[in-house]
C-alpha cells in the first residue's frame, strides 16, 4: 500500500510538473521569438525611413536593400534565420534578417536546466511523501501486529491508540470497541457453558440415581414412586435443552415469521389458569411471533407466582407506537442493585430462588432476549409492594 501510493502521488507530481515545464518552455521561446522578430522589424523600419530621407546607411550582413531597377548585390543569409522587411513609398524593400541560433542555444540550455528541476523535484517529492505515508502507517502496522497475535484463548489484550484523533486514531478506537465486545462475548459464552453444563449435570445425577434404584430392587413397592420421580427429572431435563435451544437461537438472531398477534387475548389465556392473576387489559396488535410472545408472557407469570404472596395484577395498556404490558406482584419484591442482574442467564437471587422453585435462572434471561427480538424493552421497577416487570412493545398498524 506504501508503495502503491508513493507511485501514484509521484506520478501524479511528476506529471504536472513536465505539464508546467512544458508550459514554460514555450512561453520562453516564443517570448524571445517575438523579441527578435521586434528587433529585427525596427531596424528594418529604421533603415527604410532612412534611404527614404536620403541619409547615409550602415548597411551589414543582416540588412538587404532591393531597389527597383537597380539592386544591391548583398546576399541574403541561409540558416537558422528570422527575417522582417520594410517597404518604402519609392518601392525600396529592406530585408532583415535575425539570427536564432543564441536563442536555440538559450532553449536548449533551459530544456535541461527543466528537466533536471523536473527529474530533482520528483525524487524529492517521492522521498518525502515515501518518508511521511511510513510515518503515517506506522501505527496501522502496529495494530496490525497486535491483532495478529490476539487469539481467541486470549482476547485481554488491546491495539495501541495513537494520541492523534484522525482516522487512523479512530480505527484503532473502533478496534479495541470490537474487541471488548468480542471478550464481553467469549465471558459470557463460556460462563453459559459452565452453567448450562452445571444445571444439566443435577437433574441427570438424580435421574440416574433413580433408575439405579429402581434396577436393583424391581420388587419394591415404591418403584412406581420413583419412575414418576425420573420423569419428573427428564421433564426438568427437556424444559433446560427447550430453554438453552431458545437461547442459543435468540443469540444467532434466527428470524422468525412475524405476523399481527392480538396481545390481550394471548394474555388473558394465560391469566385464566392461574388462580392469582387479575387482569386490567385493553385491545392491543403488535407484530411478532405469537410462540415467542406467549412464552414471554409465561416467564413473567410463572416469575410472579413464584414470588407472590397473594395477588398478580397484570395490565396491558396502549397508545399510539407502543403497547405497555405490566405484571406486579405483592412479594418480597427485587433489590435496586440487583434489578440489572436478574436479566442474566443462570442468575438466581439467594433469598428467593432455589433450584426447586426457581428453576435453572433462564425465564428472565429468555424473555428479556425475546422482548429485544421484538424491537421492545423490559426492565423491573419497584412495585410497592413487590416488583413490577414493564414490557414495551411497538404497536402494529393493524388494529
Amino acid at each position: 500500500m506504501r508503495t502503491r501510493l508513493v507511485l501514484i502521488a509521484s506520478a501524479t507530481v511528476t506529471v504536472a510538473l513536465v505539464a508546467a515545464a512544458v508550459a514554460l518552455f514555450v512561453t520562453v521561446r516564443a517570448t524571445l521569438l517575438s523579441e527578435a522578430g521586434t528587433q529585427a522589424q525596427l531596424l528594418a523600419d529604421d533603415v527604410a525611413a532612412q534611404f527614404e530621407l536620403g541619409e547615409s546607411i550602415r548597411i551589414t550582413k543582416s540588412v538587404h536593400i532591393s531597389v527597383p531597377g537597380r539592386p544591391i548585390p548583398i546576399p541574403i543569409p541561409t540558416g537558422n534565420f528570422l527575417f522582417r522587411t520594410a517597404t518604402t513609398p519609392q518601392g525600396v524593400t529592406v530585408t532583415v534578417s535575425a539570427s536564432l541560433n543564441e536563442i536555440d542555444q538559450r532553449l536548449v540550455t533551459l530544456g535541461w536546466i527543466l528537466a533536471l528541476t523536473v527529474c530533482a523535484l520528483s525524487a524529492l517529492v517521492a522521498a518525502v511523501l515515501w518518508t511521511t505515508i511510513g510515518r503515517a502507517l506506522r501505527p496501522v502496522e502496529r495494530i496490525r501486529a497486535t491483532v495478529a497475535d490476539i487469539t481467541s484463548r486470549d482476547l485481554t489484550r488491546r491495539v495501541p491508540e495513537p494520541t492523534t484523533r484522525d482516522e487512523i486514531g479512530r480505527l484503532a478506537t473502533t478496534m479495541n470497541a470490537t474487541l471488548d465486545r468480542l471478550d464481553q462475548a467469549l465471558r459470557q459464552q463460556r460462563s453459559f457453558a459452565a452453567d448450562a453444563s452445571h444445571e444439566l449435570r443435577s437433574p441427570l445425577a438424580a435421574l440416574r440415581a433413580e433408575l439405579e434404584l429402581a434396577l436393583n430392587d424391581p420388587g419394591d413397592p415404591d418403584w412406581q414412586a420413583a419412575m414418576r420421580a425420573a420423569l419428573q427429572d427428564a421433564e426438568r431435563l427437556e424444559r433446560l435443552a427447550a430453554d438453552l435451544l431458545l437461547l442459543a437461537r435468540t443469540d444467532a438472531e434466527e428470524p422468525a415469521r412475524h405476523a399481527p398477534v392480538e396481545l390481550s387475548a394471548l394474555i388473558a389465556g394465560q391469566g385464566a389458569r392461574r388462580a392469582m392473576v387479575r387482569t386490567r387489559l385493553v385491545p392491543a396488535v403488535v407484530n411478532g411471533n405469537a410462540g415467542q410472545l406467549e412464552r414471554l408472557v409465561t416467564n413473567l407469570l410463572d416469575n410472579a407466582e413464584r414470588h407472590a404472596r397473594t395477588q398478580i395484577t397484570v395490565s396491558l395498556t396502549a397508545d399510539r407506537d407502543q403497547v405497555i404490558l405490566r405484571v406486579a406482584d405483592d412479594g418480597p419484591g427485587v433489590p435496586e442493585e440487583d434489578r440489572d442482574r436478574i436479566f442474566e442467564r443462570f442468575t438466581r437471587l439467594d433469598n428467593a430462588r432455589n433450584r426447586e422453585t426457581g428453576g435453572a435462572g433462564l425465564g428472565l434471561a429468555i424473555a428479556k432476549a425475546i422482548a429485544i427480538g421484538h424491537n421492545g424493552t423490559l426492565r423491573v421497577t419497584d412495585g410497592r409492594p413487590g416488583a413490577c416487570f414493564i414490557l414495551r412493545l411497538p404497536r402494529s398498524p393493524i388494529t
